[in-house]
């Protein structure tokens, strides 16, 4: 079967959503050059590497994710059972070398609350959660996120107030939590 990919500037051959491929670990690959200096050559793989599995860490909080905001009713769910984002593709999840960049859960019938652990996700970039029927309010400790550069949380039912430390994310470009419940006053630090 014919897959176009591209060869990134280290060297390492890049398969871009490995889940619309249909490749497992232990498949043999041959690699025919279309185009440039080494036009018309065979290169052999025995074997097929997807780069390195999540930290054990953050799986561990993907699965307090789906547990916490009742995954099985989700309209597209994550398979918990094991740590294989690696290998397979995972609605809105993206990773980099081991670690969470990006979840992306926007109208997937998300409900129930988010865990406190969530911040652990230290290399998160975008957490986007919108409408969906998330309740509870906003982590008091969402500061330690410190590589968030998107927050959308609209279109939820959360509620409580908005918490002042959300001004210490040095790196958030976007902040969305319009359509909830929240209560009290916007904290003045945002202004910032």
């Amino acid at each position: 079967v014919y897959k176009k990919t591209a060869f990134s500037n280290n060297g390492n051959l890049v398969f871009t959503n490995i889940n619309l491929l249909n490749l497992k670990e232990t498949d043999k690959v041959r690699i025919n050059q279309t185009n440039g200096v080494a036009i018309y050559s065979t290169i052999n793989y025995n074997k097929v590497t997807f780069g390195k599995p999540v930290v054990d860490e953050e799986f561990e909080i993907l699965k307090k994710i789906s547990n916490s905001t009742n995954g099985a009713s989700w309209t597209n769910k994550w398979d918990i059972s094991q740590n294989n984002l690696n290998t397979v593709s995972w609605f809105g999840v993206s990773i980099k070398d081991g670690h969470i960049i990006s979840i992306n859960l926007f109208n997937n019938n998300v409900s129930g609350v988010l865990p406190p652990e969530i911040t652990g996700l230290k290399y998160l970039k975008i957490l986007s959660l919108n409408n969906n029927k998330i309740e509870g309010s906003i982590p008091a400790n969402i500061n330690l996120l410190t590589d968030l550069q998107t927050l959308d949380l609209s279109s939820n039912l959360m509620s409580g107030t908005i918490p002042s430390v959300i001004s210490e994310l040095q790196n958030l470009k976007k902040f969305t939590v319009g359509s909830n419940k929240f209560g009290g006053t916007i904290p003045s630090a945002l202004s910032d």
